[in-house]
């Protein structure tokens, strides 16, 4: 277990740590904040090569002056805190630096306590910890998500960096490099201090965290909140979670994808970074009823017996949520449980609306057959030809594309769209021009301009296709991105699906046909009726 949190660290810290590498190239005579931020983290950097060379990690007792290493050969030895030129990495616990000592290396702080009265000759990082300085820091002093305190005397010769901290007596601190302060969301300082803490423990939330109940708790009445205001919804989600797990699933991993996925897209168009906040506002609503709507189904499978009852939803939905703060608090398992309850909620919300989109969109009656005449009426449903002036007939009995024939006709629309963007140097564009291209065919044709050559159409349920269906095209066209983030695992999954459905074709309720070439060349019925017609001799 030890190796695993070591590992999971490391890799952590590495990202942080990969900043450092920014910081020394070229700098121009001004730095950007960003640049001071990037250059400031390379403490992170000594930590990492720290774990690299010990199997173990370096633990700290909260009630012992004494820093216990347990080496690769089981030897166990004791250092006193601020000497030695060892870098000093604390997570969770407590660090002290009296007055007159002093540590040649950095000291990195996650999620812990510290106080800090003698010399840091390299580098002190705090993230998501509480601490005190009236000391001499001779590195760079940076702190994120943190509770700060400067006591007077409190000295730091590198640069001063304070991203979303809470900071108090900082005209205390007297800094000889840059000064950077970004706590316009020191709000939040709790918030990003009880996630890196429980990021530490390996779980999203902590059995002893005060704070983390009380989030736990508010997230319930918000839960409740929403269980009398929107009771039918939650039944119907119920029933999808019920039925289709293994869908809700995958549409809630495409969704994240797609977000993330969209967001980059937003962020480099610079214009599109205004969209994000309603992206992430999105994103937290579908999570908000997705997790309600998990812990409704849990609650209702350990107590149906209260189905009968006017308050059933508000006990399973507490019952729901019950379980799953127990399975939060498990180490690792929490974390997977998280991420499960999160994709699973978020997939069956997300079904949920476009079922609820589609049952309300008006869709075209088709010709029924006079009821008085029996005899003709039977006449016409044992032969198509019958009605020949009813198109969609030819239409429904077409069967579904296979795999290739979709591939091929997805290859030829890939190829057009590169030829065309790279004779306008746009070829970074390709995917949301892809999606506009997928969905302005999709309304004029029903087909891209592949599946025309291929002789394949989109069709509806009943039947219909997507001509001039403006908000099918473009749910077709939006699940088809989702279908291709995840490396295209949404196309291939028509080789696993029996009825020759990909994800985007689950989501938007539409399939893929083959139409017959002789069949589409007319668009005119035949002249003679079907019935009195004597249809040719086949061998």
């Amino acid at each position: 277990m030890k190796q695993f949190v070591r590992t999971l660290l490391t890799c952590l810290l590495a990202c942080i740590a990969s900043s450092a590498v920014h910081a020394e190239l070229p700098a121009s005579s001004r730095r950007t904040p960003i640049d001071a931020i990037f250059r400031s983290l390379r403490g992170a950097q000594l930590v990492v090569g720290t774990l690299a060379q010990h199997s173990l990690f370096r633990i700290q007792a909260e009630d012992s002056p004494d820093l216990q290493i347990e080496d690769d050969h089981g030897a166990k030895k004791n250092h006193h805190h601020g000497k030695g030129d060892a870098d000093v990495f604390v997570t969770g616990s407590s660090y002290r630096l009296d007055a007159g000592e002093s540590t040649n290396g950095a000291v990195v702080l996650i999620g812990g306590n510290g106080e800090i009265d003698g010399t840091v000759n390299g580098d002190l990082v705090l993230i998501g910890s509480k601490a005190t300085v009236a000391g001499t820091i001779n590195g760079d002093l940076v702190t994120i998500g943190s509770t700060l305190t400067f006591i007077s005397g409190a000295v730091a010769n590198g640069d001063y960096v304070s991203v979303a901290s809470a900071v108090k007596g900082e005209r205390e601190l007297r800094a000889n490099g840059e000064r950077i302060t970004l706590n316009t969301y020191s709000p939040v300082v709790p918030v990003i201090k009880e996630a890196f803490t429980n990021i530490i423990q390996l779980r999203p939330m902590s059995p002893f965290s005060l704070f983390g109940w009380l989030l736990a708790i508010i997230v319930l009445i918000v839960r409740l909140v929403l269980g009398l205001i929107f009771p039918r919804v939650f039944v119907g989600t119920e029933t999808i979670l019920r039925d289709r797990p293994g869908p809700s699933l995958l549409v809630g991993l495409a969704v994240i994808l797609g977000g993330a996925v969209l967001s980059f897209l937003l962020a480099i168009t610079v214009i599109g970074i205004i969209a994000l906040p309603f992206l992430a506002l999105a994103l937290f609503i579908l999570n908000i009823f997705g997790s309600t709507s998990v812990c409704y189904s849990l609650g209702k499978r350990i107590a149906p017996q209260f189905a009968e009852r006017s308050l059933a939803a508000y006990v399973w939905i507490i019952l729901g949520t019950v379980v799953v703060w127990v399975l939060y608090c498990i180490p690792i398992i929490g974390f997977i449980a998280a991420g499960v309850i999160s994709l699973l909620g978020i997939g069956t919300f997300a079904i949920y609306l476009v079922d609820r989109y589609r049952s309300n969109t008006p869709r075209p009656l088709l010709p029924t057959t006079a009821p008085d005449d029996p005899e003709n009426s039977a006449a016409v449903r044992s032969s198509p030809l019958a009605l020949p002036t009813v198109e969609p007939a030819i239409v429904i009995g077409a069967p579904r594309a296979q795999f290739l024939p979709r591939l091929f006709a997805s290859i030829i629309d890939l190829s057009v769209l590169y030829a065309m963007l790279a004779s306008l140097h746009l070829t970074r564009a390709i995917i949301p021009v892809w999606v506009l291209y997928r969905f302005g065919m999709f309304a004029w044709k029903s087909s891209t301009l592949g599946e025309i050559v291929l002789n394949l159409q989109v069709q509806k349920r009943d039947g219909t296709s997507l001509i001039a269906d403006y908000s099918g095209a473009l749910i077709r066209a939006l699940s088809s991105l989702l279908s291709l983030i995840p490396l295209g695992l949404g196309f291939i999954w028509i080789l696993f699906n029996r009825d020759l459905e990909a994800w985007h074709d689950k989501i938007s309720e539409t399939y893929v046909v083959q139409l017959n070439p002789s069949a589409t060349r007319s668009t005119t019925p035949p002249s003679s009726a079907g019935p009195t017609a004597t249809p040719p001799q086949t061998m």
